[in-house]
């Protein structure tokens, strides 16, 4: 299964460059350089790059037991996905697309082995808030600060 998903990401990066080549304004615009420029193909309504995806993830998802990774990128949860692991844990291949790779090892810090790509998130995140002020009304609860049948409200509009 390995084997599969290392051929399927070949063919994700071929076909990157390929379409690339020929729709110049999905370079994401991250580099002076075009060669480390990023591809943007969230973009493309190209039925067989979308198929290709969902067949890597598809097959990460086996291979990860389900976890819930490609939910992240489906729900647009954030700009930025990186994933962090012990050195020489994941192989490049083994990383959903998109996402960047942090290595840790015995020095301080992280290594950064595959940088991710920038993605388009919906906005705001009103479930994020929610989460937030709940969070907040249970430690204030806890605390004592704010009775039980009061109704958390922030202060701040963000």
């Amino acid at each position: 299964m390995r084997g599969k998903l290392r051929e399927l990401q070949q063919r994700r990066a071929k076909l990157e460059e390929l379409l690339l080549t020929h729709y110049p304004s999905l370079r994401a615009g991250e580099s002076l350089l075009p060669e480390w420029d990023t591809f943007a193909g969230e973009f493309l309504a190209h039925d067989g790059y979308q198929r290709l995806l969902a067949g890597i993830i598809r097959i990460q998802n086996q291979l990860q037991n389900c976890t819930k990774f490609a939910w992240i990128s489906r729900y647009r949860l954030a700009n930025l996905h990186y994933m962090v692991a012990p050195e020489k844990l994941m192989t490049l291949d083994e990383l959903p697309p998109g996402w960047g790779l942090l290595e840790s090892n015995d020095t301080p810090g992280l290594r950064l082995r595959q940088p991710a790509q920038f993605m388009r998130t919906n906005g705001q995140a009103p479930w994020l808030e929610r989460i937030g002020q709940s969070a907040t009304a249970r430690w204030l609860r806890q605390e004592g600060l704010l009775g039980k049948s009061q109704c958390f409200q922030p202060t701040l509009n963000l």
